[in-house]
């Protein structure tokens, strides 16, 4: 009775058990990243970090396995409080690496959303992504590789800075 008293239904328990268990995994993953040496490095290691940790945590495990549609609504029609929170740390990550120099300018908010719907796919497309790609342990380790490329493109600085006559140079 105490579940009940405090969560409203299943749903509600299950996202706080997510954002609960999502942020112990983004400190773990940012502790593993500190090494590297600029923000966008450092925002990257530790986001691909967080997907290989998505991939083994037991509770998306058993969600994806028993109760998708569960997660459904969060993908397609509203944005949760779990979330959010990774959109926040993205955004203070993403506006970090503007600052110096290791991201590229943009509306940080957009840039955020951008990552998150990406690392998204990602986190919970696994299981059908690896599907037709052979070894599944192989897939994995590919996908995260190319993950990495991914970010690494869609963050970096232009190589040639912006000019009033061309406002988005090719890289």
């Amino acid at each position: 009775m105490t579940v009940y008293r405090r969560f409203a239904d299943v749903r509600s328990l299950v996202a706080d058990l997510m954002t609960r268990e999502l942020g112990e995994l983004l400190a773990k993953a940012a502790a593993d990243a500190a090494g590297a040496c600029t923000v966008r490095e450092r925002l990257v290691s530790a986001t691909v970090a967080g997907v290989r940790e998505l991939w083994a945590d037991p509770l998306l495990g058993r969600l994806l396995d028993l109760d998708p549609e569960l997660l459904l609504p969060y993908v397609v029609s509203r944005i949760g409080s779990t979330q959010r929170f990774v959109e926040q740390v993205l955004r203070a990550n993403v506006e970090a690496g503007q600052a110096d120099g290791s991201i590229r300018h943009g509306d940080s908010k957009i840039i955020s959303r951008g990552v998150y719907l990406t690392l998204q796919s990602f986190a919970l497309s696994v299981r059908p992504a690896v599907s037709e790609l052979g070894d599944a342990a192989t897939a994995r380790h590919n996908l995260l590789k190319e993950l990495t490329l991914i970010l690494h493109g869609a963050l970096q600085p232009p190589a040639k800075p912006p000019t009033p006559h061309n406002p988005h140079p090719a890289a």
